[in-house]
């Protein structure tokens, strides 16, 4: 009965032993795992296009110097991202502008032609001046009015719409916003 006594109690030890080296064993793994699963899941989120994530706080081990590399990570695509959308509106302005000046230039050769032959016309005292101004005018006035065109066209892609604002379900903004 003695053996038997202590068979049990060093079974129960046992048992408890194993019972708490396994609780200790599962906490110690979930201190690992959930970490790293917070930082897979933001890297889903961020693929997704969310740079809004939640990252595990820090700590001075492997994972928190994983947690921190990633943080960097982050920050590096933002500015990456903040650069390429600067870089892009640039070129779309040059691409304007370099059209805009093109489309400029075209007027203004033969406007400069007409003044150049009306000059001359004049100082060499022309006997066609009166038709050679009067087509010139046309011509200048022609241009004149295609510069305005222009001009009017590129003022109205460069202004912002107009708001045209509309009745919403704040409530559903809200629940939408905070998914």
């Amino acid at each position: 009965a003695v053996f038997a006594r202590l068979i049990f109690r060093s079974a129960l030890i046992f048992l408890v032993a194993l019972a708490v080296g396994a609780y200790v064993i599962v906490r110690l793994t979930d201190s690992v795992t959930r970490p790293v699963r917070q930082l897979a899941r933001a890297t889903s989120e961020i693929s997704a296009g969310n740079r809004r994530v939640t990252l595990p706080g820090p700590t001075s081990d492997e994972v928190g110097e994983l947690t921190e590399a990633f943080r960097r990570m982050v920050n590096s695509l933002d500015e990456s991202q903040k650069k390429l959308l600067a870089a892009e509106r640039l070129a779309a302005w040059q691409d304007a502008a370099r059209m805009l000046a093109h489309e400029i230039k075209n007027p203004l050769s033969p406007i400069k032609t007409t003044v150049t032959v009306l000059s001359r016309a004049a100082r060499e005292k022309d006997g066609q001046l009166d038709q050679l101004v009067e087509r010139g005018v046309s011509t200048i006035l022609n241009e004149i009015s295609q510069l305005e065109k222009l001009l009017a066209e590129f003022s109205a892609f460069a202004r912002f719409p107009s708001p045209h604002p509309v009745p919403s379900d704040f409530n559903r903004l809200v629940r939408g916003t905070v998914d």
